[in-house]
């Protein structure tokens, strides 16, 4: 008897895991063909599950999806200047997902999406002054401006606890000028902030 129901059971978990598989190949079909009639959270979304290792496997099946088409999806809203998509073509070039590594393009589109008030931007260009120092040379005060700015916005524990750091590596005048110019870079709508 107990065969049986262990037989039983180990059916329907196979039975549930196919029609998983199944409903998740129409969901990235379904948001594939959204993203490519202009919705960009579809595009980015697709673009996430398909650079995702977890999300290959479950995807696997009926439906091909790659890191390069993700990118190049939301590659397309880059470039027409929505934040969003200009943020992860950031990342995406950044990490080297769905395309080669690219600094230098990860930092122009990033900045472009800083410079419209995108905070995940806004924080990598931090980064990017702050700690990786490719493209741009390290400054401490543009680290504290971007990543002040971002704080501003979308003010959190975690990231009070890294402006502290960030303030940390600055002597009080140079605290003083990075806290002037990232007013500075607010005010002038993003315009103004070297």
């Amino acid at each position: 008897m107990y065969k049986k129901i262990i037989a039983i059971f180990c059916m329907c978990n196979f039975i549930s895991i196919s029609f998983a598989k199944d409903d998740t190949a129409k969901d990235m079909t379904l948001l594939k063909k959204q993203a490519n009639n202009g919705n960009v959270n579809s595009a980015i979304e697709f673009a996430e599950k398909c650079i995702n290792p977890f999300w290959q496997l479950e995807i696997s099946g009926n439906f091909k999806c790659d890191a390069r088409e993700g990118y190049l999806l939301v590659l397309k809203f880059a470039d027409k200047g929505v934040a969003e998509a200009q943020q992860k073509v950031g990342e995406l070039l950044l990490s080297g997902s769905g395309v080669a590594k690219n600094y230098q393009d990860s930092f122009l589109y990033s900045m472009k999406a800083a410079k419209q008030g995108n905070t995940t931007a806004q924080k990598l260009i931090s980064d990017f002054y702050g700690n990786i120092g490719i493209v741009v040379d390290k400054s401490p005060i543009k680290a504290y401006v971007w990543f002040s700015i971002a704080h501003s916005i979308n003010n959190n524990i975690r990231d009070s606890q890294k402006l502290s750091i960030l303030e940390g590596n600055l002597s009080k005048e140079d605290l003083l000028k990075a806290q002037q110019l990232s007013k500075k870079c607010q005010t002038s709508n993003y315009e103004d902030c070297d």
